[in-house]
């Protein structure tokens, strides 16, 4: 979709604008965005109103929600307050998912192969987050779309100590029967349950005694757990890759930990999330409106979630080759 104005530019915002005292939508390109905003900005710095060079004047008088051409007055202002309203909310909701949907099959891979000079010296950590029976083979909230990137997983954990990687680290829940969070999530993954167990795919791989499992109570990994000690042992690390469940969650929670604690530290740590290899829950807005939860749309929270962690800095990607495939 081109820019209405110049007509060659991919539009990036939606513009909001009165004809004859009827609001309408224009679609605009930022650099025409940014021209309009530049030219009202200039047009302040004078007494009363006088004419830019696109056309437009600068009007300071009344609120807009949004970007405001108004052919009638023939002004162009932008607001400094949110309106406060949802009215145009689906429909830049529409344009920005679909902006996410592009970003996502688009991205980037990397490879194992890449990683193979800091993994033997032991610089490369790969934090697997509650690979656990209960989240992927039985209990309350067991899902296929955990279940469905064991094999990824799988073969992460065997290229990642195939290359010479010696640091598995595996926060997973292991909740008390008293867990506070409970109120929030139902009971799972208990101590001493089969849910609270690493999967076996996991679990009988043949370097599974090089784990270091990381017990949590929370969401949040670091949290009431030695994890916190463990990284501070190993500020050497340059690169750690993140696979697990769920993405929105304790996968975030870790992801985003890892990074901020190297920007706090000036540590130039890469924390990598493939795509392939973690995931959310889904619960539609159907079924939890009838068990009166709330609804959690597994694959636009998945995709949002991802999002978020690339704006802090962290590396989404579509995959991390297999040593096979490189």
């Amino acid at each position: 979709m081109k820019c209405e104005r110049c007509q060659e530019n991919p539009v990036r915002v939606r513009v909001e604008q009165i004809v004859d005292g009827q609001r309408e939508a224009r679609y605009l390109c930022q650099q025409c965005v940014d021209e309009l905003m530049s030219t009202a900005g200039q047009a302040r710095t004078f007494e009363g109103r006088s004419r830019a060079p696109f056309g437009f004047t600068a009007n300071n008088n009344r609120p807009v929600s949004a970007v405001d051409i108004d052919r009638d007055h023939n002004t162009v202002e932008r607001s400094t307050e949110n309106s406060g309203t949802l009215e145009h909310l689906p429909d830049q909701s529409t344009q920005f998912l679909q902006e996410l949907v592009d970003w996502k099959q688009n991205l980037p891979d990397t490879a194992w192969a890449d990683l193979l000079t800091d993994a033997q010296l032991g610089r490369v950590a790969l934090f697997s987050v509650d690979m656990l029976n209960g989240f992927c083979h039985e209990g309350t909230l067991s899902s296929p779309r955990i279940k469905a990137i064991i094999p990824a997983v799988v073969t992460a954990f065997k290229d990642a100590h195939a290359i010479g990687v010696r640091n598995f680290v595996l926060p997973q829940d292991c909740h008390s029967a008293d867990s506070v969070e409970f109120a929030d999530f139902p009971p799972h993954c208990q101590v001493g349950s089969r849910e609270a167990n690493t999967i076996p795919e996991l679990a009988e791989l043949p370097f599974a005694d090089l784990y270091t499992i990381v017990p949590k109570n929370s969401l949040n990994a670091f949290h009431g757990t030695d994890l916190g000690k463990w990284l501070e042992a190993h500020r050497d690390l340059s690169t750690a890759v993140v696979v697990g469940n769920c993405t929105d969650l304790c996968v975030y929670q870790l992801a985003m930990h890892l990074k901020l604690y190297a920007n706090a530290h000036n540590l130039k740590l890469r924390v990598i999330v493939p795509e392939n290899a973690v995931q959310t829950y889904d619960m539609p807005v159907e079924t939890a409106r009838e068990i009166g939860a709330l609804p959690h749309n597994g694959d636009v929270l998945h995709l949002l979630f991802l999002y978020h962690m690339r704006l802090n800095g962290v590396e989404v990607v579509r995959e991390i080759r297999s040593l096979q495939a490189s």
